[in-house]
């Protein structure tokens, strides 16, 4: 009758402890997109991150991302913080199984068995600890780690992916102020030829002091940009050097490939719902709103009964002394028992009256599920708009740098009309010389670094995306 009772009585709890632990969809209050306006006008392939970063046909590029993966302390961090959510994890699993102990106990006391002596001895064994997880209380906590776990499993890819695209950057930009600094160099000298020519035809009265004077600061201006390009350049190789995890001596930022020789790769048309499965942040906020239902599952079921199993066995040891005795041939002794011990206990305890405890826990983890569950919205609508974004820069930038370089051209036109016509006769007036040449040299300057606005676009909208395709196997685990 009593085994029927218990039989009774357990089995619908535990059906009750299977509804609080259930796996529960998450489903955010969010609209988006079927696709995204601007992906019409691209085709891109969509490969992984290696061949993605050999796309831009610079091998120290390659190099570079591959040494920062490597070394990045950033990295480093993440890292060790998906170790510590594996291990805490472990920790929530052996908690839904038994515990096995070595135990051991001295006796040395008084007891109502020898009011007028003492009782020593001494008890040792093997003993089990196993807290029942009937309403899954346990379960829920260990559900929440592992969500946990595949979230910081997922800030970690953010992780490489930003330290990659900043790597990325970083070499490009110095690419970039390189060539800038030629182009700048070029300039120069071509203004220092003017100049000689203006300075030669002054005693002919062909030119005056003023176009020697204008031509002097037009040459002195010139001159005056080299020292920020210096400066761009020593503050990127420190960021390397930081991103690489390495000191600038120990780096080699020489590469064979110059800036004109990089392309930038076309990107593919994602559809919004390829980028979120892609997305590390927003796969991240997922897990952590799929740990917090389970923490919410753990708190509701501390409302419940609470199961504990233990048991010992070993041997046991007493020697009492002096009122209890034995008498033997050779007069009295202490009396000595011993024998194997085994203890079992079950027990159970009921929350009758908390003050309001156990509510205020749960509404505490409801509270932070609504928390979560926001940022996990917010999240996703950053997403969407910042692929929305990266597109539209990428497109503009690219109709910029098609406009520029048209410009170049007319500008590098104008400049060599201007410089013959002056040197051969003058022909041409000094300031429309000198004009022309700084227009020439802006036009270069800002078609390299629209080239460059271009190229960060395109590595910006690879970070949108999220990155690489995720394989299949890994998508289908989200």
């Amino acid at each position: 009758m009593k085994k029927s009772f218990l039989v009774l009585v357990i089995l619908p709890l535990a059906t009750l402890s299977g509804c609080l632990s259930r796996e529960m969809a998450v489903n955010p209050k969010v609209n988006v997109p079927e696709s995204f306006a601007q992906a019409k006008d691209f085709a891109g392939a969509d490969a992984d991150e290696t061949a993605w970063w050999a796309s831009f046909g610079d091998p120290a590029l390659s190099s570079l991302v591959e040494t920062a993966l490597a070394n990045n302390r950033s990295l480093a961090a993440a890292e060790a913080q998906l170790r510590g959510a594996r291990e805490a994890r472990k920790g929530a699993i052996a908690a839904l199984f038994p515990s096995f102990f070595a135990a051991g106990q001295d006796v040395n006391n008084y007891t109502l068995v020898n009011p007028q002596g003492r009782t020593q001895g001494y008890l040792y064994g093997l003993g089990a600890q196993w807290d029942i997880d009937l309403f899954g209380m346990e379960r829920s906590k260990a559900r929440a780690a592992t969500q946990l776990t595949y979230a910081e499993a997922e800030k970690l890819r953010g992780a490489r992916l930003t330290v990659s695209s900043e790597t990325a950057k970083a070499w490009l930009t110095l690419q970039n102020v390189r060539e800038r600094r030629k182009v700048l160099e070029e300039a120069i000298a071509l203004q220092k030829r003017t100049l000689e020519v203006a300075e030669g035809r002054l005693p002919e009265g062909l030119s005056s002091t003023v176009d020697v004077d204008r031509a002097k600061a037009k040459l002195a201006a010139a001159q005056a940009l080299l020292p920020k390009l210096d400066i761009a350049e020593a503050k990127l190789k420190g960021a390397l050097s930081v991103l690489t995890g390495k000191e600038l001596a120990a780096l080699s930022l020489d590469s064979s490939a110059d800036w004109n020789s990089v392309t930038v790769p076309q990107p593919p048309a994602l559809l919004p719902s390829t980028v979120l499965m892609r997305r590390p942040d927003v796969q991240a906020a997922r897990r952590t709103v799929q740990a917090q239902m389970h923490a919410v599952g753990a708190a509701k079921a501390a409302y419940f009964p609470q199961f504990s199993f233990s048991m010992l066995a070993g041997k046991e040891f007493l020697e009492f002394s002096p009122f209890l005795y034995a008498y033997t041939d050779h007069g009295v002794t202490n009396t000595r028992l011993t024998g194997d011990v085994t203890e079992a206990s079950l027990s159970g305890t009921l929350p009758i009256f908390t003050f309001g405890k156990i509510r205020a826990a749960v509404k505490q983890q409801e509270a932070r599920l609504d928390a979560v569950a926001a940022l996990y919205e917010n999240t996703i609508l950053t997403a969407v708009g910042d692929t929305q974004a990266a597109y539209a820069a990428y497109a503009g930038t690219g109709r910029r740098l098609a406009s520029l370089k048209d410009c170049v051209d007319a500008a590098a036109a104008a400049s060599g009309k201007a410089h013959d016509l002056y040197e051969i006769g003058g022909l041409a007036d000094l300031p429309d010389v000198l004009a022309a040449e700084v227009l020439l040299q802006e036009q270069k300057d800002a078609l390299l670094q629209a080239s460059l606005e271009h190229a960060i676009a395109a590595i910006d909208l690879f970070d949108a995306f999220g990155g690489a395709p995720v394989p299949e196997k890994e998508v289908a685990a989200k």
